[in-house]
């Protein structure tokens, strides 16, 4: 009899083993938090929300933030999140898979995401439904006053559109010092091409 509920609990401990391997954190958009997973499993991220409008069209607060993780064989992992202007400044927290979306925790609020998203940093965390699947290998955030897309990695295919400073993008691929991005406006307009990957805020806060 004991022989068997040994048997019983391995086979329980195999299942919820597999139940929680199960889920992963996955390329995508889930809602105003967009991830990027390379394929050794490196997070990379940005979260962007505001509240309210000013006289003049600007948001009255926003939260944003970059965030990056190494690699989790369980789904859950431990993150650094930053403000670009802050690098030296960065707030851990916890990124956890769950059904159908990411549940995120911050160690503290960055600023203004006390008024926007304050339940991020609430002992509870906030839960973000999958919106949209994505086949990127990372998340970027345009740090040049203009940083002009190449239809190849060369300096000499530069095209005349460009992103400007502060705009969030996809990243497709590297390329040496090059990085094929997908940028998407306000009216939902993607626009893809190669930039240098000195245009974008580096992945990592140190």
């Amino acid at each position: 009899m004991a022989f068997f509920r040994t048997i019983l609990t391995v086979v329980l401990f195999a299942v919820a083993a597999s139940a929680v391997a199960a889920q992963s954190v996955k390329s995508g958009e889930y809602g105003s938090l967009t991830i990027g997973k390379d394929a050794k499993g490196r997070l990379t991220g940005h979260f962007f929300e505001t509240l309210g409008v000013e006289d003049e069209g600007k948001p009255r607060f926003t939260c944003g933030f970059l965030l990056q993780a190494e690699p989790s064989a369980d789904g859950e992992y431990t993150i650094t999140t930053w403000h670009p202007n802050s690098p030296a400044e960065p707030i851990f927290g916890k990124l956890i898979a769950v059904t159908g979306g990411v549940l995120l925790r911050l160690n503290e609020a960055h600023g203004g995401c006390g008024m926007v998203a304050p339940d991020i940093s609430s002992e509870d965390g906030q839960r973000f439904e999958l919106t949209a699947a994505g086949d990127w290998i990372a998340a970027g955030w345009v740090r040049s006053p203009q940083a002009f897309f190449h239809k190849e990695a060369k300096a000499s295919t530069r095209e005349r559109a460009f992103i400007v400073k502060d705009d969030l993008v996809v990243v497709m691929a590297r390329r040496g010092d090059w990085a094929d991005v997908k940028y998407t406006n306000s009216a939902g307009r993607t626009t893809r091409g190669w930039i240098k990957l000195e245009d974008l805020y580096p992945d990592e806060p140190f």
